[in-house]
């Protein structure tokens, strides 16, 4: 059997190094949010605006939560995440663009083709992207802010189980 998509609200939460202060600053539920058609079709997908919450330093964290409607096992494989980034790199000031997939996010990664337990209707923790040494990231990518086309800056998140 293939594996199954999950339905849920997936939640991203900016960090500090110390995890001392955490911040929600977006939730999507993934049947609003992410029709079928959007895994597929990438203006389906909504816009991540670039900036939302604030910019993320070396050491700091981008974390991603998930609220099923059933208890299951994601795993970060069989799931398609896309969430749009902008690094600046500290050193040199470039700006580059880049995406978080569901590998980027460690301890999801970590479990492998096994998953990572979800129950329904409990917000599960899924992993974390650490910034790297002399990076800055903010979400959203920074070539969409002043431009029309969108479609660098739309995200997708949608978890699937680990039926094979």
């Amino acid at each position: 059997m293939p594996p199954v998509r999950e339905e849920g609200i997936v939640e991203l939460v900016l960090s500090d190094a110390g995890d001392e202060i955490n911040t929600s600053v977006k939730k999507y539920n993934t049947v609003v949010d992410f029709p079928d058609a959007a895994e597929s079709t990438p203006s389906e997908r909504p816009y991540l605006e670039y900036g939302i919450g604030r910019a993320v330093n070396e050491d700091e964290k981008v974390k991603l939560y998930f609220t099923p409607v059933e208890s299951d096992k994601v795993v970060a494989g069989n799931s398609k995440v896309s969430i749009p980034v902008t690094f600046k790199n500290l050193t040199t000031g470039s700006i580059s663009s880049g995406v978080l997939t569901a590998t980027d996010f460690d301890d999801w990664k970590d479990a492998g083709a096994t998953g990572l337990d979800v129950t329904a209707g409990k917000r599960t923790y899924l992993g974390e992207y650490v910034v790297g040494a002399k990076r800055a990231l903010k979400l959203g990518n920074y070539t969409v802010k002043d431009g029309l086309d969108k479609s660098n800056g739309r995200i997708l998140a949608v978890l699937y189980d680990d039926t094979a």
